[in-house]
């Protein structure tokens, strides 16, 4: 049994909001959200990625 995580890259972020990379991870962190690596790139979950949303409306 596989489970699956639905992903969003950290770096699609920064076009998402129009932020800088350095400005969207304070939102990450100010949101208490975890990143995890998949080789070399970072990734949210789509969860948090609602989350992220709410705080940029």
């Amino acid at each position: 049994m596989t489970v699956e995580i639905d992903s969003f890259p950290v770096a699609a972020l920064l076009d998402r909001y129009n932020l800088g990379k350095q400005a969207v991870y304070n939102r990450i962190d100010a949101l208490d959200i975890k990143t995890f690596k998949q080789g070399n790139k970072s990734y949210i979950t789509a969860s948090d990625v609602e989350l992220l949303d709410q705080l940029a409306a």
